[in-house]
């Protein structure tokens, strides 16, 4: 069955340890995955606010959980299935309505009456606080772009001299994050070179 063949490859993708590209300066993990919730998630600026920085907390929102609906809940299916919640028959029935509707969703709030169901291993992170020291906006070839990420729980933590740091970071997390769902814990200081 051509769609079981699928299944595997998605499977096999998800399990795969995220990377950021190019790969930072320094990453410290920490082994343990933690959930995310794009219903609970929230990004909050903690320092200097601009537009630059609303319009990239905006992006990062969609890019992290707007187009990865599906993705998301084919992970959880897949979770479920492995964890023994869901018989493989209602499984293939349940990917195959999911597929054959690619702009809605199934009703998936339903899994979590499947019992105290654990994503992660290490609990789960409500949000994102984006630290920015400056309100310069006017990049230059002097302007610090570094940044540090700080992936734990309960509240990921990335701080920036600049806007454009931040940005930076920003980009990394959402490199980090597997299909809406989770994140593996880090530590990453990094700047462009």
């Amino acid at each position: 069955m051509k769609l079981t063949g699928a299944l595997a490859a998605l499977a096999t993708m998800a399990s795969a340890k995220l990377t950021v590209v190019p790969l930072p300066q320094s990453q410290l993990d920490d082994g343990k995955t933690y959930s995310l919730s794009a219903s609970e998630f929230d990004f909050a600026s903690t320092g200097a606010n601009s537009d630059f920085l609303t319009q990239a907390l905006d992006r990062a929102t969609a890019v992290m959980f707007g187009p990865r609906m599906h993705a998301n809940e084919l992970h959880s299916l897949r979770s479920l299935l492995a964890q023994g919640f869901l018989p493989e028959e209602e499984f293939d029935i349940l990917v195959a309505k999911l597929l054959s509707a690619p702009n809605q969703s199934i009703g998936f709030e339903w899994y979590k009456e499947a019992g105290d169901l654990e994503l992660a291993d290490g609990g789960a992170i409500t949000g994102c606080d984006v630290s920015v020291t400056s309100d310069e906006q006017i990049k230059t070839l002097d302007t610090d772009e570094s940044y540090k990420l700080t992936i734990l729980p309960p509240r990921i933590q990335i701080t920036a001299q600049t806007v454009f740091g931040a940005m930076y970071g920003l980009e990394t997390l959402s490199q980090l994050v597997d299909a809406g769902l989770s994140v593996d814990g880090t530590q990453i200081a990094d700047s462009p070179r």
